[in-house]
């Protein structure tokens, strides 16, 4: 989904931004493992992940599931680990979430892709999405902070998007990270969220009774059997009125209804618009590198060659 975006960005991410300072407190031995010692892009990094899991956690939301809110604990070095970022439904078995962001600066240079960490001596954890066995899913989302929106994609489930890790392109990463890239997994269908209770059942239910009860003309309010929903659906719709403390019934309207020769149009189920196919955005189509992480060992390397010529 193109364009999500919150109504209180500015101070969810200043947030982010504060959790991130009080992370790499904490954390610069898990970087440097990870042979990443910027650490203002560190801050920049986490501060956007971080991000990403609001926005996402909102989304899921809006699309019908169920899903906890980001995790703004402070852990310790020792503590890190590839736990999901998220957890979506309900009771004690819940579906495993990770959320893998990249900003839209790195996404215009680089390309709509996101980087996995896979290991290597001296460099860090290996993330456990990249296990085959692995039926996580993941959402990739990529951040614009400029236009305070995100470009969200999935939840995809990881079994689905295993196929499509690739090597790095710059040869120093290989055997340290794994990318994917938006136009590899551009057509794998979202995972759809619950189904949606259809109101019509509960409507011409409503009606039925109301024509039964209609039958036997003007009815007690204290004793309508109704509950208060159905009653403020009832009435809203003009199919009763209370006169008087009767329930009054709109005869005539309540058998067009019935007989369809007045549509349920307000309780038509609008259909999900379909997210399964992503299309990446133009200015994120640049595929000529990897992304921002591999960008600053590029430079790294460019800097290198200067000194040595």
């Amino acid at each position: 989904m193109s364009g999500f975006t919150i109504t209180d960005w500015s101070i969810q991410y200043k947030k982010c931004a504060d959790f991130a300072q009080q992370q790499i407190a904490t954390s610069r031995a898990h970087y440097k493992r990870r042979n990443q010692s910027n650490s203002s892009r560190i801050v920049k990094q986490i501060t956007d992940g971080k991000m990403g899991e609001i926005l996402t956690a909102g989304y899921l939301r809006t699309i019908g599931f169920v899903c906890n809110e980001p995790d703004f604990e402070i852990y310790s070095s020792k503590q890190k680990s590839f736990e999901a970022d998220l957890f979506c439904g309900q009771g004690k078995i819940k579906q495993h979430v990770h959320v893998k962001t990249q900003n839209s600066q790195s996404a215009a240079r680089y390309g709509a892709s996101w980087v996995f960490q896979a290991g290597g001596a001296g460099y860090g954890h290996s993330d456990p999405c990249l296990d085959t066995s692995n039926d996580d899913w993941c959402v990739f989302v990529t951040l614009d902070s400029n236009d305070e929106s995100a470009s969200i994609v999935g939840p995809l489930c990881m079994t689905d998007v295993h196929q499509h890790f690739k090597d790095p392109k710059l040869s120093h990463l290989v055997g340290i990270k794994k990318c994917v890239y938006l136009e590899d997994i551009a057509a794998i269908k979202s995972v759809l969220p619950p189904p949606v209770h259809d109101p019509h059942h509960s409507i011409m239910d409503l009606l039925e009774r109301l024509m039964r009860l209609m039958c036997h003309g003007t009815t007690p309010l204290k004793s309508f059997p109704l509950t208060p929903d159905e009653m403020d659906t009832a009435t809203k719709n003009n199919w009763i009125k209370v006169v008087d403390g009767e329930i009054i019934f709109d005869k005539d309207h309540i058998i067009d209804i019935a007989f369809g020769k007045v549509p349920l149009d307000q309780y038509t189920v609008p259909m999900r618009r379909d997210t399964s196919v992503h299309r990446p955005p133009s200015r994120y189509t640049n595929t000529a590198s990897d992304t921002e992480d591999s960008g600053e060992d590029e430079m790294a390397n460019r800097v290198k060659k200067r000194k040595l010529n």
